[in-house]
Order: structure tokens, then C-alpha cells, then sequence
């Protein structure tokens, strides 16, 4: 299984646009989430350039300090995906994603979660841009995603506990209906969900022997899809063509000796809601670009 690699001065370089971006626009403050990120990304930095990273391992704080940097990674990562970016589509979204704590293991349900929630929304928009889509963060819906053969209007949900994964996916399904019913023909919806929180409530590092562990994190976004949804094909509205799960975790491998962030997404499209929509349209090409906009890797 392959890694990603980015070079840590380039998510620097990446974190530092957007510091004088944001603060451009008024958002940055002191001692704001992201700020506290990258201060804790540095400490990361400054030891392996120092080549003591392994000493960090030995430190109460470890856990910490990885959290904070692959968090920094998809502030990194969301920049990079949005430039240029707009002030009047991204200033608002923006100032939500400073909002919250620093670790999301103090996330609390509906009051302090809305930054990370917002992020998953930016990052997604992010990755689909990245990939070559264009897109636009435009109410009512969450992300749209413009395709030559119409447009796709995405809702984004986080859920907290697996209990809530149905419920988060019938509220998207229904917002997405009242929208698709005032949408131009040839518009589709997707529900797009972040099992980060789920499998990692922020107490742990994930763990593997080796990269090809990393397959485990997959299999559990295919599990949550048959426990939760394994109905999309057999939906009366066919307007809503599919689903994407998506999770990132903090990760630990053992061989080679790695920090990291393991990643990974799983697409699911209804083939006859796809052939509905769009007659002309190949269901594997869309689901590869939705895939791409969120893991470094496409099955």
C-alpha cells in the first residue's frame, strides 16, 4: 500500500499562506485553534529536523502533538485545494473552522463541534477541486460539484456515535430532496460522511504492523455502509445517486517506523439512479473523482 508523502515544508509554507490569508480577512486571532495547531506541528518539525523524532514517542504529550500536526496537514491540504480562494464564498466557512477546541476528543455534540464539521465540508470541496472538479460552496447545499453532464449537490455529515450514522444519513437524504426539488434537471445528490469521529473519538492512535494495515480502516467504512445504508440502489427517488464515506485518523506504523496519517474513502452509486439522471454518464468516472477528492489512493 503506498504512502503519500508530502515534504513538512511545503505544509509550512501551505500554513503560513493561509495564516496571512486569513488574517487578511480579519479571522486570525491570538491563540486561535489553528495558530495552537501549528505551534504543536513545529514542535513535530523541529525534532525531526533534529533527528530526535523518535524521542516524541516517550513524551506524555505524544498523542497530542500527532493529533495537532495531521490536523495542521488538512488545514495544509484544504489551502492548497481552495487557491485562490474567494473571501465572499470562503470567509464565512472559514471562520467556523477556527471555532472549537483544539483536540477533538473535547468535542461536545452540537455546540463545539461545528468547526470540525465545516472542515469536512472545506476539505471535501478542497480534494473534488483538486481533482479537477469544479465546485462551488453555495447554499442550500453543502458542496456543488458542476460535471459536463449536470451538476452534483453534496450534504455533508459528521456523525459522532455509529448509533447515529442512519440518522445523519436520512437527515442528508432529506435535505438533499427538498433542494433536487428545486434544482435544474440533470442535478443529482450525494451524502457525504465522515466516520472520523466514529472510529477515532480522538483518545488513540491507530496502529498497524505495516502500511497494508491501513486496508482494516477501509473495511469499516464498507461495514458501516451495509449496517446503514445498503438500500441507495433500491431508493424511489433516484435523484440521489450515491454515498461517500471518508475518515482520517492519526497513525502509528511499526514497519517501517512511521507517523502519519491513515486515510481512506469508499464511493457508493446507485447505477440506476446514474443512468436516470444522466443517460450518458459513466458511474465509474464520477466515482473516481469523488473518491480521489478524499484518499491518496484510488482502488
Amino acid at each position: 500500500m503506498a504512502f503519500r508523502t508530502i515534504p513538512l515544508e511545503k505544509i509550512r509554507r501551505d500554513l503560513d499562506d493561509l495564516v496571512t490569508i486569513l488574517t487578511d480577512w480579519g479571522l486570525i486571532q491570538p491563540g486561535d485553534r489553528l495558530r495552537e495547531l501549528i505551534s504543536r506541528f513545529d514542535e513535530i518539525h523541529r525534532q525531526v529536523q533534529q533527528g530526535t523524532a523518535k524521542q516524541l514517542e516517550s513524551r506524555p504529550d505524544f498523542e497530542d502533538l500527532v493529533w495537532a500536526s495531521v490536523e495542521s496537514i488538512e488545514f495544509a491540504e484544504t489551502y492548497a485545494g481552495l487557491v485562490p480562494m474567494n473571501p465572499k464564498e470562503l470567509a464565512p466557512l472559514f471562520e467556523k473552522v477556527l471555532e472549537g477546541p483544539l483536540h477533538p476528543g473535547a468535542e461536545l455534540a452540537g455546540t463545539t463541534a461545528e468547526g470540525r464539521n465545516t472542515m469536512f465540508q472545506l476539505r471535501l470541496g478542497a480534494g473534488l477541486r483538486g481533482a479537477g472538479g469544479e465546485i462551488k460552496f453555495e447554499e442550500p447545499s453543502d458542496v456543488n460539484l458542476n460535471l459536463a453532464t449536470g451538476c452534483l449537490l453534496i450534504e455533508c455529515k459528521r456523525p459522532f456515535k455509529g448509533q447515529n450514522i442512519r440518522s445523519n444519513i436520512e437527515k442528508a437524504r432529506a435535505q438533499l430532496k427538498k433542494n433536487l426539488d428545486r434544482a435544474a434537471p440533470g442535478t443529482g445528490g450525494v451524502v457525504a460522511i465522515s466516520l472520523s469521529k466514529v472510529l477515532n473519538s480522538g483518545s488513540r492512535l491507530f496502529v498497524a504492523d505495516d502500511p497494508s494495515g491501513f486496508r482494516r480502516l477501509q473495511q469499516e467504512l464498507i461495514d458501516a455502509h451495509k449496517e446503514n445504508s445498503s438500500d441507495y440502489d433500491s431508493l424511489v427517488d433516484l435523484r440521489l445517486t450515491g454515498i461517500l464515506y471518508h475518515m482520517y485518523t492519526p497513525a502509528l506504523v511499526r514497519d517501517p517506523r512511521l507517523i502519519t496519517k491513515a486515510e481512506q474513502a469508499v464511493v457508493y452509486l446507485s447505477g440506476p439512479a446514474v443512468q436516470t439522471i444522466w443517460p450518458i454518464a459513466r458511474s465509474e468516472e464520477i466515482s473516481t473523482l469523488l473518491k480521489r477528492a478524499l484518499s491518496p489512493e484510488v482502488e
